[in-house]
């Protein structure tokens, strides 16, 4: 039978309300299948949860439970639906620290996740601490603390929970002692 993706609650609400559909799917077996739960991330991919009682109904490589257990299972789905900018790193600013204390820095690209790590790699590994991935997955901000870091240049490097990663060759320079920043 299937789930028509349309026949989720908040989806059919928004119709309804009259929004323009983007986006229409079919997700299902042969079976009763039935979408109870709809939810769109930060980078606007779906999430769609539900219960089946199709044998048939689709799974991935690797899922936790490959096949049903029983006259009926729940399920997850994502959707990757967001993040329409390729995985990359445009720009870092500030671009310059003192070892002295730590920075928050803004890293622009696109394609970042949630649960994104991001690192500068120099005379040591500098691991960012909180990251936090904007709208859309274009920004992250993110603090370092460069306390006693070696002076010298640093490229940065961004990692998405998928393993995928993406770097910017030289992008920020620890200074030693404090650096005064101009607004």
């Amino acid at each position: 039978m299937g789930v028509p993706i349309l026949e989720a609650p908040s989806l059919r609400n928004s119709i309804l309300q009259g929004l323009v559909l983007v986006y229409s799917s079919y997700l299902g077996g042969v079976q009763d299948d039935a979408a109870t739960a709809v939810a769109v991330d930060q980078n606007g991919d779906a999430y769609v949860a539900g219960h089946t009682s199709s044998v048939n109904f689709p799974v991935t490589v690797g899922a936790f439970q490959p096949a049903m257990n029983g006259t009926g299972d729940a399920f997850i789905t994502k959707f990757p639906l967001g993040a329409v900018s390729a995985f990359s790193v445009s720009s870092i600013a500030p671009t310059i620290g003192g070892n002295v204390g730590t920075v928050t820095v803004r890293v622009v690209g696109g394609g970042f996740h949630s649960g994104a790590t991001v690192k500068l790699v120099g005379a040591a590994t500098i691991i960012g601490s909180s990251p936090f991935v904007g709208s859309e997955g274009r920004t992250i901000d993110v603090r370092f603390d460069l306390t006693s870091a070696p002076p010298g240049a640093y490229s940065l490097s961004v990692a998405n929970p998928d393993g995928s990663s993406a770097s910017l060759a030289n992008a920020f320079t620890v200074q030693a002692g404090a650096v005064l920043h101009s607004q």
